[in-house]
């Protein structure tokens, strides 16, 4: 049985949503994915165009997207003019002190971000990996771990996960 799911991605027009097939993780059905996205980071394809895909690599590839999108906050105005508030608050906690406070302010950005802007996805987990030597002080990487679901919420692939890196 092949059940689609009804919601397109962001970044491309309707016309371009084409399906793509994945395994349901609990039900072992296949399940369509639609949408298509071009695919982060950017390079180019076998026609010399920008590289885009669709399914399970184009829902990652917008996570990726939301996450390194500067949105606007509170102190400065939205990476993308003609949407300001696309993206996540990250940003904010450029030079700020390394600290539990910053984990869970990461913690909490990365889900609002992804649970406003992409639907199809159920966030699992944000690790924050702090360095431990003072001559890496100043990185700190978010990994994110995710699963996409259904419009009923069921999983159709588990365990996914983009790596964010800030710095400074």
């Amino acid at each position: 049985m092949t059940a689609q799911v009804g919601w397109t991605l962001l970044t491309q027009p309707a016309f371009l949503n084409l399906p793509s097939v994945a395994a349901d993780a609990q039900a072992g059905e296949q399940v369509v994915i639609q949408g298509r996205a071009i695919i982060r980071p950017f390079q180019r394809d076998l026609k010399n165009d920008i590289a885009n895909s669709y399914g399970q690599r184009a829902i990652q590839s917008n996570v990726g997207q939301i996450l390194g999108t500067i949105a606007q906050g509170p102190t400065h105005q939205g990476e993308l003019p003609w949407r300001t508030d696309f993206g996540s608050w990250l940003a904010l906690l450029r030079q700020r002190l390394n600290d539990e406070t910053l984990v869970e302010q990461a913690r909490v950005f990365v889900v609002q971000a992804i649970q406003r802007w992409e639907p199809r996805v159920r966030v699992r987990r944000v690790d924050v990996l702090r360095p431990k030597t003072l001559g890496e002080a100043d990185r700190t990487t978010l990994r994110c771990t995710y699963s996409i679901v259904d419009s009923t919420g069921r999983v159709i692939v588990d365990t996914l996960a983009n790596d964010v890196i800030l710095e400074g």
